[in-house]
């Protein structure tokens, strides 16, 4: 399980059981006795958070290329008691968890049903009380519709959302369109750089075929958005050999790049990838950690996707196969423990994968990846097992430099600790039924603005 690797001009070792690596083959050798961490058996509910993805509206404004959905004829939900008590059976299937997420992204634009947005607001915020856990609403929104007043009420309501584009400005023109053809970048940064609190807005960028520079990207986007994410886009076909060398080769650009920044003391690209959900950062985080992950994703077990008609399946991208993952639910909103089950082992492992080096390293394959190449996409199997072993280059790189190794290693921790719901923060919401639930994260949070050392967050 220990194999030798040459990247960027570094030679390496990587122990492929528990990814630890190092330039000296004795270290791997004795940390072979360090097994990786295996899938925990499945127990309802797997994870202590949980998403609904609520499909809300069909409508879009835009005509992507590579549009998913077929079906945009403006149906919209209304908001009403019939959904409220929905949304009801749905937190009390799932009463165990400590923390909700609604997000209202799909394939369909979220912000073109903004009465519907108002209305669950209304709600979360009125449930979080009842049910004294906090609720998150998020999604991601293509940036057309965030006018002055739109954004007022997001962010006055405590809802997240991210922005969508695709790559540079050349790219993003060719791909997404609005109904009209006419070209939608310029007007979606325009709208951007009008919101005057942008301290939390992340920026989801989509990778295809056409290939750009990341370093360009990022160093563009950062200087508005202080997250970003870049991901690859899931279509049949997208991909060949000659793309993942030359997104590799980009790749291996932006890793040099992020080394040169950290070297001069400059953290704020490597954490703007770190900060959010971005496919290398991921890598990156795993590597400073030690760890491997448990499995690709949390479909079905970690997020629910509840579409317009009110049916249930893993996640958005996998409608597309009502017939194989339509899931089943009674008229009390209790879904098929077993079902869950069934997802939570594809998610985690296939055949494909246990004969794969990186198995340990990687999660497996997406679902909907699967289902669309009739397998793995030995593209981006071959982009992933590149992008693992930059994570350990970067690692290997700075491992010896304490100061600032530590840095990179405390912002990654305390990035998983704050998705953690803390258990002072229970207890303060346990002892203090006399205040609201408002109330109780507003003197968790001066406790913690108040502890200089952290104490309390770790």
């Amino acid at each position: 399980m220990i194999k030798k690797f040459e990247i960027l001009g570094t030679s390496f070792f990587v122990n492929l059981f528990n990814g630890f690596s190092s330039v000296d083959e004795k270290y791997i050798l004795d940390s072979m006795q360090i097994k990786a961490a295996q899938s925990p058996i499945f127990k309802f509910p797997m994870y202590k958070k949980i998403t609904f993805c609520l499909e809300h509206t069909n409508s879009c404004n835009l005509k992507c290329n590579y549009c998913f959905n077929k079906n945009k004829n403006n149906k919209k939900i209304i908001f009403d008691e019939k959904y409220e008590d929905f949304l009801d059976k749905l937190f009390l299937f799932y009463k165990q968890c400590d923390r909700y997420y609604i997000d209202l992204s799909s394939d369909a634009e979220p912000l073109t049903n903004i009465d519907f947005i108002k209305s669950l607001a209304i709600y979360v915020n009125k449930k979080q009380e009842e049910i004294r856990k906090e609720i998150l609403i998020t999604f991601v929104t293509n940036g057309t519709l965030l006018t002055k007043d739109v954004v007022q009420f997001l962010q006055n309501s405590g809802i997240i959302f991210g922005i969508s584009l695709d790559g540079d400005k050349e790219i993003h023109d060719l791909n997404r369109r609005d109904c009209f053809g006419q070209i939608t970048y310029d007007k979606i940064i325009s709208n951007v750089l009008n919101i005057e609190h942008r301290e939390f807005l992340g920026c989801a960028v989509t990778l295809s075929s056409k290939v750009f520079s990341l370093v360009d990207s990022l160093k563009n986007l950062n200087k508005i958005f202080p997250t970003v994410s870049f991901k690859f886009v899931r279509l049949k076909n997208e991909f060949n050999y000659s793309i993942v060398d030359k997104w590799s080769n980009e790749y291996n650009k932006l890793t040099l790049f992020l080394l040169d920044e950290i070297n001069k003391y400059n953290f704020k690209y490597l954490f703007c990838l770190l900060n959010g959900d971005d496919y290398f950062g991921k890598f990156i985080c795993l590597s400073f950690l030690g760890a491997t992950p448990y499995n690709r994703c949390d479909a079905a077990n970690g997020r629910i996707f509840i579409d317009i008609d009110l049916n249930f399946y893993p996640c958005v991208p996998l409608k597309q196969y009502p017939s194989k993952y339509n899931m089943k639910v009674d008229k009390d909103i209790h879904l098929n423990v077993s079902e869950l089950e069934k997802v939570y082992e594809l998610t985690r492992y296939n055949s494909e994968c246990s004969k794969c080096d990186f198995h340990f390293l990687c999660g497996g394959e997406c679902l909907v990846e699967k289902e669309l190449n009739g397998g793995n996409n030995i593209y981006i199997c071959e982009i992933k097992k590149h992008l693992i072993l930059l994570s350990k280059f970067l690692y290997l790189s700075l491992v010896d430099d304490e100061e600032k190794f530590n840095i990179i290693y405390n912002f990654i921790v305390d990035k998983y600790r704050k998705k953690a719901v803390s258990e002072r923060f229970k207890e303060i919401v346990r002892k203090n039924n006399n205040l609201s639930f408002k109330e109780c994260k507003s003197l968790y949070y001066q406790e913690i603005n108040s502890d200089n050392n952290q104490q309390l967050r770790y």
